[in-house]
């Protein structure tokens, strides 16, 4: 089925958007904008919706391209790629969502890297599916991509009237080619009838019409971007599957080459998957989408207020001095909602000038920070297989400015699984005997009550920073009284009070 809510945008003349938001949104978290294939819904996304792995880590937003599922245009009967990359950015203003990360399925891969190029501040990474940056070149069909023009054109033929057709009904024959084209020859019966329903539904009467027509032509007459993505800056993790019949895996492997501003590039090939690979194989998408979510912590919040003085303290107190060697650490802590968890992307932020290597590790429990060491591992270009102590030691450390986060640590042990806190100081000798290095940030949470004695006195023996209870006056209206008590250690400690602890490395 298509959306059942639209947003107004103003893209030419007005579009309403339709799109699906996950149930209980939290601008705390990053988000995800997802859109998809050709004449589907945002349906397709039905996997990442009921996965609650994923909307637990971050809110999902599928947005339809013009010409798909429930959006519609006010007047204009003419739009190109270009126009739904502007409309899903401006769907996203209207939603008061500033930045996101964005993922795209065939038709949708090269959307969201138009999102990419026109609003580089705004997208924080890319995850392109079974797609193609070129257009259907000669190249590309010479190593395996498709050509649809001999077998899509009789449709867009056949769509095409001088006069409006009340009674179209898009031709069941469409409807059915979506399903087994895109999910494969392992589809099911269930599947294709579900989308066959959909697409009917979707097209019918004269504007039905013509926003497949359209939809198809865009198809049939896009531009390639083969020029263009070596400006793209955020990372790219692209998933193609060993079965998607219209782009095969030869030419994403080569594409991605072309990314040669992208921070981080990763390919990963998924046996078996089909063309719609979000649908096939949404267990591989999934960890590729908590991966890059993980890893790139979302922007800081731009409304976030109230908390200019312990932020001051915060840089001033570990802000390398000039020729500093030695441990810089701060301890925050304070009972919940007062803004501890937005301390950290506020101060990140101030320190990205540096071009500092981010790691963000979403530490609720040990397998939740596997895949940030494993990508650690790769920009340090370490092999697979090294450990958290070959990271330690590594000879690389030295000369590279990094900040590592350990978010959401409710036992120190967690955390040492990654880096030894209980040793740090060895740990940190270590590294500088490599070269002179001063220490500045490293961000560890933990609930006091579930911490042994030896642990709370590892937290508390740097300095510390507590964010007052009571919230800023802006804040008051918002929440309870409750939230609005003094802290101290004691009070902290009895309503389960989060620490964190901040050590980053900077290189003179």
């Amino acid at each position: 089925m298509a959306a059942t809510t639209t947003v107004e945008v103003p893209h030419l003349g007005g579009i309403a958007v339709g799109y699906r938001l996950s149930a209980n949104y939290d601008a705390s978290k990053p988000t995800v904008v997802m859109i998809n294939s050709m004449c589907t819904t945002v349906s397709l996304y039905n996997a990442q919706f009921e996965d609650s792995k994923l909307t637990d880590s971050m809110n999902l937003l599928a947005v339809e391209p013009l010409g798909h599922g429930a959006t519609s245009t006010r007047s204009a009967q003419h739009w190109t790629y270009w126009d739904t990359a502007a409309m899903a950015l401006q769907a996203m203003t209207a939603l008061k969502i500033e930045k996101a990360f964005a993922l795209g399925t065939s038709q949708g891969g090269w959307m969201v890297v138009r999102m990419a190029l026109l609003a580089p501040e705004r997208i924080l990474g890319l995850l392109p599916l079974g797609t193609s940056m070129d257009y259907e070149s000669a190249d590309s069909r010479s190593k395996g991509c498709w050509d649809p023009k001999p077998l899509l054109s009789p449709f867009l033929q056949s769509w095409t009237s001088p006069t409006p057709t009340p009674d179209f009904v898009v031709d069941e024959i469409w409807a059915g080619m979506v399903a087994t084209l895109g999910f494969g020859s392992a589809v099911s019966e269930e599947t294709v009838a579900f989308w066959k329903k959909t697409v009917m539904d979707v097209y019918t009467g004269d504007e039905g019409r013509m926003k497949a027509r359209m939809s198809l032509i865009c198809l049939l007459e896009r531009d390639g971007l083969m020029l263009r993505v070596g400006d793209i800056k955020c990372p790219v993790y692209w998933l193609q599957g060993t079965a998607d019949v219209p782009y095969a895996s030869t030419v994403p492997v080569e594409q991605l080459k072309l990314f040669t501003s992208a921070k981080e590039t990763k390919f990963t090939l998924v046996e078996g998957g089909a063309h719609y690979l979000n649908a096939t194989s949404p267990k591989e998408v999934g960890e590729a989408m908590l991966e890059m979510v993980g890893n790139i912590r979302h922007g800081p919040n731009l409304r976030f207020i109230g908390r200019e003085e312990e932020l001051r303290t915060l840089h001033l107190s570990l802000d390398p001095d000039e020729g500093c060697s030695g441990m810089k650490a701060i301890a925050i802590h304070g009972l919940g909602s007062g803004g501890k968890s937005e301390l950290d992307p506020q101060h990140a932020n101030a320190v990205r000038k540096r071009d500092p290597l981010i790691a963000w590790f979403p530490s609720d429990g040990p397998a939740d920070s596997r895949a940030p060491l494993a990508q650690l591992i790769r920009k340090l270009d370490l092999p697979r297989n090294a450990n958290a102590r070959q990271v330690r030691d590594q000879p690389s450390l030295a000369p590279v400015l990094f900040l590592l986060v350990f978010d959401n640590v409710i036992s120190h042990h967690l955390a040492s699984d990654i880096w030894s806190f209980s040793g740090i100081q060895e740990d940190m000798d270590k590294i500088a005997s490599k070269g002179p290095l001063s220490i500045h940030s490293m961000v560890q949470r933990a609930t006091l009550n579930q911490m042994d004695d030896a642990s709370r006195q590892t937290f508390f023996s740097e300095a510390v920073l507590i964010v007052p209870n009571e919230l800023p006056r802006a804040w008051n209206e918002v929440y309870d009284s409750v939230h609005r008590r003094t802290s101290t250690f004691d009070t902290c400690y009895e309503a389960q009070t989060h620490v964190r602890r901040l050590v980053l490395l900077s290189r003179k």
